[in-house]
């Protein structure tokens, strides 16, 4: 079993600043929570690559969009 703590504040203002929904953005921080539980990581340039291309997948077919990368 395992927690998941994000910081619901601080999505409504990243998600100002990057120009989204603080529920996609929130969205965004569970999954790659939940991306992390499940072994993936973000610390080395291809795999961060790899991560957040998922996260960006899982988020559009949830229908937020792309979040991570909006390109």
């Amino acid at each position: 079993m395992f927690e998941l703590v994000v910081n619901g504040e601080r999505a409504k203002t990243q998600a100002a600043i990057r120009g989204h929904s603080p529920a996609a953005e929130l969205a965004l921080y569970i999954t790659h929570g939940l991306l992390h539980n499940l072994g993936f990581d973000d610390l080395q340039p291809k795999k961060a690559e790899v991560m957040h291309r998922l996260e960006d997948e899982i988020l559009r077919h949830e229908g937020f969009g792309p979040v991570y990368d909006k390109n």
